[in-house]
């Protein structure tokens, strides 16, 4: 008798117990009609905030959630498009009025902005849309109120008044500073780990990152402002190796405390080395933390971070389409847009993270990972470039979830990568890890539709 998988885990999800994801991250739109029944909402959002021991004070409506349109129909139009293009570029290639239009919107600081701040808006709702993209009986858990990817300047202008002029113009206020912004990202780490923990939640995806270079470029800023002086620029990158070393080694305390729980964190955008650069938190290394790279069909994405050593496994990150706050599909009558990039990718773990739970729910969070790594697409982009040197693979994580209801970890795994069915027909090249013929079909985003040419820019606000 063939085996007959896809029909046995299906029937096996719909008995499956619900799973929650919690997601870490800004702009989350509560009232979208195709994310709303599947958000557990309540103590993270203004609709039902209530006060836990230890939680006194921590402010959530930093992040308020999106009721009205904050842009006007003809730029919103047009970062759409931008980001349509920019989604083309990466899978089939512009034209060259496209490029030429895109290229001059790159160096429009007004235009950069709205960008920005769309971005802010929407993240949120983008990634929750990916990763609630397959699978039933998965819901989401939004945290809200993160806004910490690049440290904030704490002095503001009552409190420089308030300083003596050598104060204010001192080293040592620059170095306090620099530790009130550790402080700040360690303890809004320690407090929503712990909420999530307080719900028992087995899956958290935060796609999200510190930099080394926003916090070079910042702390040089910072140097300038108190000091007057410019920071020589050796000092200043051992001032920044000793700021990540310090995160690096209080955030891994915090993991710690949380074991039974499986952090996936996005390795980051900047087309580095992780081995080489910082990037928090996806360079913490525990068993129960997965870094991830973004895919561009079986290739790395251009703009994708990797480490042999800091970055564990690669997922598609190019032009996945995901849907946008309704405030803003009203407006334009798209509910969708594509997004690029690793904070994209970290979903499609997570989800199918989820989904090996739901068929055992007894996996531990490092066999969970064990899992998800050993039983992805060998791929020769990631050689080198990451601890597994596989992008993940659906089918075959989720059978070796399922056999290790019956099986020891190592032995579902090891069935796990032979093909599913015995007629099964390779296409595509040896898995360079196993050197097992890979016969899944890996996961590629659909191309957006846009135009072959720019359009004319409209002068006044669409209807």
């Amino acid at each position: 008798m063939k085996w007959t998988w896809w029909l046995l885990l299906y029937s096996l999800s719909l008995a499956a117990q619900t799973v929650t994801v919690a997601v870490i991250d800004t702009g989350f739109d509560l009232d979208n009609q195709a994310l709303r029944p599947r958000l557990k909402l309540g103590e993270t959002d203004e609709e039902g905030a209530i006060a836990l021991p230890g939680f006194a004070g921590w402010d959530f409506t930093n992040n308020a959630h999106l009721k009205s349109s904050l842009m006007e129909g003809v730029t919103l139009q047009e970062v759409l498009f931008y980001r349509t293009l920019k989604a083309k570029s990466h899978q089939q290639g512009l034209s060259p009025d496209e490029r030429e239009w895109i290229e001059r919107k790159k160096t429009d600081p007004l235009f950069k902005e709205q960008l920005r701040l769309f971005k802010k808006q929407a993240h949120g709702t983008m990634v929750t849309g990916i990763l609630l993209a397959e699978g039933q009986g998965i819901e989401v858990f939004p945290v809200r109120g993160l806004g910490i990817d690049v440290p904030t300047l704490v002095v503001d202008e009552t409190t420089v008044e308030k300083l003596s002029p050598i104060q204010r113009h001192s080293e040592s206020e620059f170095r306090r500073q620099v530790s009130l912004s550790e402080e700040r990202i360690i303890r809004k780490m320690r407090k929503m780990l712990a909420w999530i923990n307080h719900h028992n939640i087995r899956v958290v995806n935060a796609s999200y990152g510190v930099t080394e270079k926003h916090i070079l470029r910042r702390f040089g800023e910072w140097h300038k402002e108190i000091t007057g002086l410019e920071l020589d620029e050796i000092k200043l990158k051992e001032i920044t190796d000793s700021y990540f070393a310090s995160i690096y080694k209080r955030a891994d305390r915090i993991l710690a405390r949380y074991p039974n729980t499986l952090f996936i964190f996005s390795a980051g955008n900047s087309a580095q080395n992780n081995d080489k650069h910082h990037h928090f938190p996806s360079r913490i290394r525990r068993d129960h933390v997965i870094s991830v790279a973004a895919l561009n069909g079986d290739y790395l994405a251009s703009f994708s971070n990797w480490g042999e050593s800091t970055v564990d496994v690669g997922a598609p990150g190019v032009g996945v389409m995901s849907v946008i706050p309704t405030v803003y599909a009203q407006q334009t009558g798209s509910a969708l847009t594509p997004a690029s990039g690793t904070s994209m990718a970290a979903p499609h773990v997570a989800n199918l993270a989820a989904r090996c739970l739901q068929l055992n729910k007894n996996l531990k969070a490092a066999e969970l990972k064990r899992i998800l790594l050993e039983t992805g697409d060998g791929l020769v982009a990631l050689l080198e470039k990451s601890t597994s040197g596989r992008g993940v693979n659906t089918e075959r994580a989720l059978k070796a979830a399922h056999l290790s209801l019956e099986l020891p970890l190592e032995e579902a795994i090891k069935l796990a990568l032979m093909p599913l069915t015995p007629s099964s027909t390779s296409s595509s090249a040896p898995d360079p890890m196993t050197k097992i013929p890979d016969t899944s079909t890996p996961l590629a985003p659909a191309p957006p539709s846009a135009p072959q040419t720019a359009p004319a820019l409209p002068t006044s606000p669409s209807p």
